[in-house]
């Protein structure tokens, strides 16, 4: 029987997940304060904590903190009233942050997430078998020191549910690597959808992220879902973020923080639960600087950064009668092959 510790400052909130969990067969134990938390944290091993961020006594980073480092496999949901506290969460090796206010059935949902998570875990580490090559398991070319610290953190972002921006040149891959996250994830089976922010013009790109009811402009003459609706329980990858317009920055935060938003032309909140990978080539740093781009959901992507060097700075990524780029989409063994490699 999976064993929960729920250290919520909400009571209704708490005295609601503590039933919901019973009646689904788990061991529940309440934490009445952080200090609480954290006794309980080190005399048994709990498989998941739900860690509210003002809890009494101790934050819910520190409850967090102390859990992770007490047992490598519990996992924690921290729960707070605004995404401040997201970024710092995602990094101290929490599963998921969770924004208030929140419903019972959508911290179900996040549980249940959680124990499919470990489940998955373990049976990876029943694959004694290991591979002979990194490439047959992420799908990317390269074994050189960079491309082995690209792999470990792929590892580390795939078993959380951290928004990931990966930034590098054209050519260099970032979708392959966006796959490896969403194949290594507990998402793994469900959908996994890409969006390039930079092939339509912004009103289009709107309906396409959200969809539309019949008849929200001229030519929509059925109703039509939008990707975030596609990629439900899957991984969204939006790549080229940095091409979007303000408008459209500010409902792709609210979608992502909230998970939930409303198609064009209705007035009906869907919700889903959806994992964002979003790509860039340009700095986007630098477009915050110039207001070019949104501050908050700049930070709200760089949750877990990841930078793809291009291959002309990984020589020996190179391998003998094969330059194929990372993406895998060139291959210059042949000479009846013409190379779209970045050098």
């Amino acid at each position: 029987m999976k064993n929960i510790l729920v250290a919520e400052d909400d009571r209704s909130l708490r005295d609601g997940l503590v039933q919901s969990m019973s009646r689904s067969g788990y061991k529940v134990q309440v934490a009445q304060s952080g200090k609480d938390a954290l006794e309980k944290i080190e005399k048994q091993v709990f498989d998941l904590v739900i860690a509210g961020q003002r809890m009494g006594g101790s934050d819910a980073l520190e409850i967090l903190r102390k859990a992770r480092s007490t047992n490598a496999g519990t996992l924690v949901i921290v729960t707070g009233e605004n995404g401040s506290g997201a970024v710092e969460a995602m990094k101290s090796g929490a599963f998921d942050y969770l924004q208030k206010p929140l419903s019972l059935e959508t911290i179900e949902m996040k549980v249940q997430r959680a124990m499919e998570h470990q489940r998955m875990v373990v049976r990876m580490a029943s694959m004694t078998e290991p591979l002979a090559d990194p490439s047959d398991r992420y799908g990317l070319i390269g074994n050189s020191p960079t491309m082995r610290d690209i792999f470990k953190v792929i590892d580390k972002v795939a078993a959380s549910n951290a928004t990931v921006l990966i930034q590098g040149e054209t050519g260099t891959g970032k979708e392959r690597v966006a796959e490896a996250i969403h194949r290594n994830s507990p998402r793994h089976d469900a959908a996994f959808v890409r969006m390039n922010c930079a092939s339509l013009p912004d009103n289009l790109l709107e309906s396409e992220l959200f969809g539309h009811e019949k008849g929200a402009f001229t030519g929509a003459d059925q109703m039509r879902i939008g990707r975030f609706e596609m990629a439900n329980d899957g991984t969204l990858f939006l790549d080229e973020v940095g091409n979007m317009s303000a408008n459209t920055q500010a409902k792709v935060l609210r979608a992502i923080q909230n998970q939930e938003f409303e198609r064009l032309g209705g007035s009906r909140t869907i919700k889903v639960d959806v994992r964002i990978v979003a790509a860039t080539h340009q700095d986007l740093a630098a477009g915050v600087a110039k207001g070019a781009f949104r501050d908050d959901l700049y930070f709200r992507l760089k949750t877990f950064p990841i930078v793809i060097p291009p291959l002309r700075s990984r020589p020996m990524d190179i391998r003998r009668g094969d330059c194929r780029s990372i993406a895998g989409r060139a291959t210059c063994g042949s000479s009846r092959t013409r190379s779209s490699v970045r050098f």
